[in-house]
């Protein structure tokens, strides 16, 4: 994995964390978001590295 591939995959993880703490915190326990975080990360991250 090239050091820009995960500098990218980096910074998604980072808004997809941001977003769903500024929507989803109050209504989502920090268990599930943490969850639903690698179920995103699985199915669009992963599969590019």
């Amino acid at each position: 994995m090239q050091p820009a591939q995960f500098d990218s995959v980096l910074q998604k993880i980072t808004e997809l964390n941001k977003a769903l703490q500024s929507d989803l915190v109050a209504s989502f326990p920090n268990r599930n978001t943490s969850r639903l975080l690698l179920m995103l990360l699985e199915l669009f991250a992963l599969p590019e590295l």
